[in-house]
């Protein structure tokens, strides 16, 4: 998974909505005690990767909480993504952990097997606020509990993978676009039209397909298959469903009917594939919401549009999803306070600033079709699609406590088939012995 780009270029309707925050979480959070203003203030620490624009915003929502609640006052610390994991364990072994932290799926599941979060079923249960928590999308709840089925995270964000597309390229060819009624043949057959050498010179100027932000193993998912048995200590992959689609999809790749960039060797070093998608060069991208900002701030001359991911063999589609979790950290003194102000991240009302400001997925089922969503600034210009993903299918990595080098065998040794250096058969047999190494590792830590 590669991390999302900020930006700030969307800034409209921003006054309108930051009116409603204070007005309406006036009236909905549970205001402090009385007296509580003159005793003593409770810090509260957030650890986020959130910087640039995106931390000015959410300092500006620390402020409007603590005018709500001025028994609080919160402290945002602002650390770089890749370093969180290791600083909060630091932190938390030195008694000096945050209240709070954001965390990513990627490494999730490490920090629970290391003991650093927190279960927020106690705090659901004693919750008295009124907050609407079967307003939650299902699958964003899902992607934050462990193994065990304990609540670690609250969802805040979300990027979920759908199928963005150039509608000007599809036009231009005179092919149907994408819509619900497409399958897997359908992509791959759009894909190759769409994929062209204008010159004839053995060397491509135009893709069908770019898979920068793709998950690709959700096509296992969606074909009814798994990369993994469900007591997660063995490999899924040699089954029916889960070859065809690793099949389906290696026939995306340079070594067979070479429907993607290259890269680097055919794009050059820092072109990245998703750049080609920006300049009209690559015809599909699978990625999040978050990427028409993206689009925008390039100002793209074509429309851009998306769709679900198509429909697999077994007619049924899945996709990839990941987002911003918020945990309370294990040692913290003021679990209570840190949980109101999860609780105020996640009202319809900073979701849907959120959603306009920073073009983020919510996490509500009522933002996530709403106008402030749904009819967003910057493409695509069809947005129902990761709403209704969102509400009803997206799914997130494994529960694996080490899903990370889990998903690096996954890359590399079925990545050697993709790239025709292997047979199907020696990537899924060397892949299911990789899983096994780890599972006996973990066996014997036990």
């Amino acid at each position: 998974m590669r991390r999302r780009k900020s930006s700030g270029r969307v800034r409209s309707m921003v006054g309108v909505l930051l009116v409603a925050v204070v007005t309406a979480l006036a009236l909905s959070v549970v205001p402090a005690t009385p007296g509580a203003a003159a005793a003593a203030k409770t810090k509260i620490v957030w650890m986020t990767w959130n910087a640039g624009f995106r931390l000015e915003e959410y300092q500006r929502y620390a402020e409007q909480f603590e005018k709500l609640n001025p028994d609080i006052d919160v402290d945002i610390q602002s650390v770089p993504w890749e370093q969180i994991p290791t600083k909060l364990a630091t932190a938390v072994a030195g008694g000096t952990g945050p209240d709070l932290a954001s965390v990513d799926p990627a490494w999730f599941n490490g920090l629970v097997e290391k003991g650093l979060l927190d279960d927020l079923m106690p705090l659901i249960k004693a919750d008295r606020s009124g907050f609407d928590y079967g307003d939650v999308a299902a699958p964003a709840v899902q992607m934050w509990k462990d193994a065990e089925g304990v609540l670690r995270a609250f969802p805040h964000d979300l990027d979920i993978q759908q199928l963005m597309y150039n509608a000007d390229l599809f036009d231009q060819y005179g092919l149907r676009p994408p819509d619900a009624r497409w399958n897997w043949d359908d992509m791959l057959s759009a894909a190759q039209r769409l994929t062209r050498d204008f010159n004839n010179d053995g060397k491509l100027e135009q893709w069908g397909f770019s898979s920068w932000f793709f998950d690709w193993y959700s096509l296992i998912w969606a074909n009814g298959g798994d990369i993994l048995t469900p007591d997660l200590k063995a490999s899924a992959l040699n089954t029916p469903a889960a070859r065809q689609a690793i099949e389906y999809w290696g026939k995306y790749y340079p070594a067979r009917l070479h429907l993607m960039p290259d890269y680097p060797a055919e794009t050059g070093a820092g072109v990245y594939p998703w750049t080609l998608f920006i300049q009209g060069k690559v015809a599909m991208q699978p990625s999040g919401a978050w990427f028409g900002s993206n689009l925008a701030d390039a100002k793209v001359a074509f429309t851009v549009d998306a769709v679900e991911m198509p429909l697999s063999p077994a007619g049924k589609r899945a996709t990839f999803m990941s987002g911003q979790g918020l945990s309370i950290i294990v040692g913290s003194k003021h679990k209570q306070e840190a949980f109101r102000f999860i609780l105020f991240l996640t009202s319809k009302e900073v979701q849907s600033t959120n959603s306009v400001k920073l073009n983020q997925q919510p996490v509500t089922v009522s933002v996530l079709f709403s106008e402030a969503f749904l009819k967003g600034q910057t493409p695509p210009k069809n947005r129902l699609p990761y709403a209704i993903a969102a509400r009803d299918y997206a799914r997130s990595q494994p529960k694996h406590p080490r899903w990370s080098e889990v998903s690096g065998y996954l890359s590399s040794d079925i990545g050697a088939y993709f790239g025709g250096r292997v047979s199907i058969d020696q990537a899924i047999a060397t892949f299911a012995e990789h899983v096994a190494a780890i599972t006996a590792r973990l066996a014997g830590k036990k």
